[in-house]
Protein backbone atom coordinates (compact mmCIF):
# COMPACT_ATOMS: atom_id res chain seq x y z
CA UNK A 1 0.00 0.00 0.00
CA UNK A 2 1.51 3.61 -0.83
CA UNK A 3 1.58 6.67 1.51
CA UNK A 4 -0.26 9.17 0.78
CA UNK A 5 1.18 12.53 -0.81
CA UNK A 6 0.71 14.73 1.98
CA UNK A 7 3.16 17.16 0.57
CA UNK A 8 0.66 19.74 -0.44
CA UNK A 9 -1.63 19.70 2.37
CA UNK A 10 2.04 20.38 4.89
CA UNK A 11 3.10 23.49 2.51
CA UNK A 12 -0.45 24.95 3.30
CA UNK A 13 0.14 24.88 6.98
CA UNK A 14 3.70 26.12 6.38
CA UNK A 15 2.11 28.81 4.22
CA UNK A 16 -0.16 29.59 7.05
CA UNK A 17 2.68 29.64 9.77
CA UNK A 18 4.30 32.40 7.47
CA UNK A 19 1.09 34.64 7.48
CA UNK A 20 0.98 34.33 11.57
CA UNK A 21 4.19 35.85 11.28
CA UNK A 22 3.67 38.28 9.32
CA UNK A 23 0.78 39.46 11.16
CA UNK A 24 2.72 39.16 14.47
CA UNK A 25 5.41 41.70 13.08
CA UNK A 26 2.92 43.89 11.74
CA UNK A 27 1.43 44.07 15.03
CA UNK A 28 4.80 45.16 16.65
CA UNK A 29 5.17 47.32 14.26
CA UNK A 30 1.93 48.86 15.43
CA UNK A 31 2.66 48.97 18.95
CA UNK A 32 6.68 50.22 18.27
CA UNK A 33 4.99 53.14 16.61
CA UNK A 34 2.90 53.57 19.50
CA UNK A 35 5.93 53.68 21.60
CA UNK A 36 5.20 50.39 23.09
CA UNK A 37 7.95 48.13 23.25
CA UNK A 38 6.60 44.28 22.46
CA UNK A 39 8.84 41.82 23.70
CA UNK A 40 6.36 38.88 23.85
CA UNK A 41 5.26 39.61 20.06
CA UNK A 42 9.00 39.62 19.14
CA UNK A 43 9.98 36.58 21.17
CA UNK A 44 6.45 34.64 19.34
CA UNK A 45 7.75 35.97 16.03
CA UNK A 46 11.15 34.63 16.55
CA UNK A 47 9.79 31.54 17.42
CA UNK A 48 7.50 31.00 14.40
CA UNK A 49 10.09 31.71 12.31
CA UNK A 50 12.46 29.50 13.80
CA UNK A 51 9.53 27.17 13.18
CA UNK A 52 9.11 28.00 9.54
CA UNK A 53 12.57 27.48 8.24
CA UNK A 54 12.40 23.83 9.81
CA UNK A 55 8.82 23.16 8.15
CA UNK A 56 10.73 24.79 4.66
CA UNK A 57 13.92 22.47 5.20
CA UNK A 58 11.35 19.60 5.53
CA UNK A 59 9.25 20.51 2.60
CA UNK A 60 12.81 20.94 0.37
CA UNK A 61 13.63 17.13 1.66
CA UNK A 62 10.42 15.55 0.69
CA UNK A 63 10.80 16.88 -2.81
CA UNK A 64 13.87 14.95 -2.87
CA UNK A 65 12.83 12.09 -2.26
CA UNK A 66 9.32 12.13 -4.67
CA UNK A 67 10.10 9.48 -7.34
CA UNK A 68 9.03 10.29 -10.36
CA UNK A 69 7.56 7.23 -11.62
CA UNK A 70 4.92 8.21 -9.16
CA UNK A 71 5.01 12.52 -9.75
CA UNK A 72 5.39 13.64 -12.69
CA UNK A 73 8.70 16.20 -13.17
CA UNK A 74 6.34 19.39 -13.85
CA UNK A 75 4.28 18.92 -10.70
CA UNK A 76 7.62 18.46 -8.61
CA UNK A 77 8.59 21.34 -10.36
CA UNK A 78 5.81 22.90 -9.50
CA UNK A 79 6.53 22.71 -5.78
CA UNK A 80 9.92 23.59 -6.64
CA UNK A 81 8.80 26.90 -7.16
CA UNK A 82 6.28 27.16 -4.70
CA UNK A 83 8.70 26.56 -1.99
CA UNK A 84 11.06 28.55 -3.36
CA UNK A 85 8.67 31.43 -2.88
CA UNK A 86 7.96 30.78 0.32
CA UNK A 87 11.38 30.85 1.26
CA UNK A 88 11.90 34.49 -0.47
CA UNK A 89 9.09 35.25 2.24
CA UNK A 90 10.67 33.56 5.45
CA UNK A 91 13.96 35.84 4.42
CA UNK A 92 11.74 38.68 4.19
CA UNK A 93 10.14 37.74 7.53
CA UNK A 94 14.21 37.60 8.91
CA UNK A 95 14.73 40.57 7.77
CA UNK A 96 11.81 42.32 9.29
CA UNK A 97 13.01 41.27 12.72
CA UNK A 98 17.06 42.39 12.42
CA UNK A 99 15.73 44.90 11.23
CA UNK A 100 13.98 46.64 14.28
CA UNK A 101 14.37 50.38 15.08
CA UNK A 102 12.94 52.14 17.97
CA UNK A 103 11.93 55.94 18.43
CA UNK A 104 15.23 57.87 20.49
CA UNK A 105 11.54 59.66 22.68
CA UNK A 106 10.13 56.09 23.52
CA UNK A 107 13.54 54.23 24.06
CA UNK A 108 13.23 54.87 27.92
CA UNK A 109 9.61 54.36 28.23
CA UNK A 110 9.69 51.29 26.20
CA UNK A 111 12.53 49.75 27.78
CA UNK A 112 11.99 50.98 31.08
CA UNK A 113 8.17 51.47 31.77
CA UNK A 114 7.91 52.46 35.90
CA UNK A 115 10.09 55.80 34.74
CA UNK A 116 6.99 57.61 35.85
CA UNK A 117 3.21 57.72 36.91
CA UNK A 118 2.25 57.69 32.95
CA UNK A 119 4.34 54.91 31.67
CA UNK A 120 3.56 52.73 34.69
CA UNK A 121 0.52 53.06 34.10
CA UNK A 122 0.30 51.86 30.67
CA UNK A 123 3.40 49.28 31.67
CA UNK A 124 2.07 48.04 35.45
CA UNK A 125 4.34 44.82 34.88
CA UNK A 126 7.68 46.33 34.16
CA UNK A 127 10.97 46.77 36.72
CA UNK A 128 13.74 48.44 36.45
CA UNK A 129 17.29 47.41 37.77
CA UNK A 130 19.97 48.89 39.24
CA UNK A 131 21.94 47.82 36.22
CA UNK A 132 20.24 50.33 33.65
CA UNK A 133 18.89 52.89 36.52
CA UNK A 134 21.26 55.40 36.10
CA UNK A 135 21.69 54.72 32.14
CA UNK A 136 20.26 57.54 29.64
CA UNK A 137 17.94 56.82 26.57
CA UNK A 138 21.37 56.37 23.85
CA UNK A 139 22.67 53.94 26.32
CA UNK A 140 19.33 52.21 26.81
CA UNK A 141 19.38 51.80 23.35
CA UNK A 142 23.07 50.57 22.84
CA UNK A 143 22.29 47.60 25.57
CA UNK A 144 19.40 46.82 23.38
CA UNK A 145 21.14 46.82 20.26
CA UNK A 146 23.26 44.32 22.02
CA UNK A 147 20.80 42.31 22.82
CA UNK A 148 19.65 42.13 19.21
CA UNK A 149 22.92 41.08 18.12
CA UNK A 150 23.39 38.25 20.10
CA UNK A 151 19.69 37.29 18.90
CA UNK A 152 20.82 37.98 15.19
CA UNK A 153 23.67 35.65 15.70
CA UNK A 154 21.71 33.25 17.23
CA UNK A 155 19.60 33.33 13.63
CA UNK A 156 22.49 32.97 12.17
CA UNK A 157 23.81 29.93 13.80
CA UNK A 158 19.83 28.45 13.29
CA UNK A 159 20.60 29.27 9.72
CA UNK A 160 23.71 27.19 9.47
CA UNK A 161 22.17 24.72 10.59
CA UNK A 162 19.19 24.68 8.65
CA UNK A 163 21.70 24.60 5.88
CA UNK A 164 23.36 21.17 6.96
CA UNK A 165 20.28 19.76 7.73
CA UNK A 166 18.88 20.26 3.99
CA UNK A 167 22.35 18.86 2.96
CA UNK A 168 21.48 15.94 5.08
CA UNK A 169 18.53 14.85 3.68
CA UNK A 170 19.71 15.78 -0.15
CA UNK A 171 22.25 13.06 1.28
CA UNK A 172 19.55 10.91 2.62
CA UNK A 173 17.05 11.28 -0.95
CA UNK A 174 20.26 10.37 -3.53
CA UNK A 175 21.04 6.90 -0.66
CA UNK A 176 17.45 5.66 -1.00
CA UNK A 177 17.34 6.05 -4.55
CA UNK A 178 20.35 4.17 -5.17
CA UNK A 179 18.92 1.45 -2.29
CA UNK A 180 15.52 1.80 -4.40
CA UNK A 181 17.28 0.96 -7.89
CA UNK A 182 19.04 -1.83 -6.19
CA UNK A 183 16.11 -3.70 -4.79
CA UNK A 184 14.74 -3.68 -8.44
CA UNK A 185 17.54 -5.60 -9.62
CA UNK A 186 17.04 -7.52 -6.70
CA UNK A 187 13.24 -8.46 -7.57
CA UNK A 188 14.74 -8.71 -11.44
CA UNK A 189 16.52 -11.51 -10.66
CA UNK A 190 14.64 -13.13 -8.35
CA UNK A 191 11.61 -12.87 -10.55
CA UNK A 192 13.74 -14.34 -13.21
CA UNK A 193 15.08 -16.85 -10.65
CA UNK A 194 11.21 -18.26 -10.18
CA UNK A 195 10.29 -18.46 -13.68
CA UNK A 196 13.36 -20.85 -14.34
CA UNK A 197 11.95 -22.52 -11.48
CA UNK A 198 8.69 -23.06 -12.90
CA UNK A 199 10.02 -24.15 -15.96
CA UNK A 200 12.39 -26.79 -14.34
CA UNK A 201 9.45 -28.10 -12.53
CA UNK A 202 7.29 -28.54 -15.91
CA UNK A 203 10.74 -30.45 -17.31
CA UNK A 204 10.34 -32.48 -13.93
CA UNK A 205 7.10 -33.02 -14.97
CA UNK A 206 7.15 -34.27 -18.41
CA UNK A 207 10.29 -36.26 -17.47
CA UNK A 208 8.45 -37.93 -15.14
CA UNK A 209 5.49 -38.86 -16.97
CA UNK A 210 7.82 -39.97 -19.90
CA UNK A 211 10.39 -42.14 -18.34
CA UNK A 212 9.44 -44.82 -16.28
CA UNK A 213 11.16 -47.60 -13.87
CA UNK A 214 14.59 -46.77 -12.80
CA UNK A 215 15.55 -44.15 -15.26
CA UNK A 216 13.04 -41.63 -13.92
CA UNK A 217 15.15 -41.21 -10.52
CA UNK A 218 18.37 -40.49 -12.10
CA UNK A 219 16.90 -38.21 -14.52
CA UNK A 220 14.96 -36.61 -11.74
CA UNK A 221 18.38 -36.27 -9.40
CA UNK A 222 20.51 -34.44 -12.99
CA UNK A 223 17.72 -32.12 -13.40
CA UNK A 224 18.12 -31.14 -9.53
CA UNK A 225 21.73 -31.01 -9.69
CA UNK A 226 21.28 -28.80 -12.66
CA UNK A 227 19.06 -26.34 -11.44
CA UNK A 228 20.99 -25.66 -8.29
CA UNK A 229 23.80 -24.79 -10.45
CA UNK A 230 21.89 -22.33 -12.18
CA UNK A 231 20.72 -20.65 -9.07
CA UNK A 232 24.07 -20.54 -7.89
CA UNK A 233 24.77 -19.26 -10.54
CA UNK A 234 22.59 -16.56 -10.51
CA UNK A 235 22.60 -15.64 -6.91
CA UNK A 236 26.25 -15.49 -6.89
CA UNK A 237 26.25 -13.25 -9.90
Amino acid sequence: MKNRDTWIDDFKKTEALADQTMALLQERARQQKAGIQPSLLSLEARTKLENLSTQITALDAQIGLLDSRNVQEREISRRRDMLSKLSHRRDDLVAMIRNVRIAPEAARAALLPNRDDDVRSRHSNGVETSATRALEAREILVVQNKMISHQDTALDALSQSITQTKHIGLAMGEELGVQTRLLDEVEDRVEKVDNMVVMGRKRIDRLIRNTPGFSTYCVLILVIIALVVVLFVLLGW
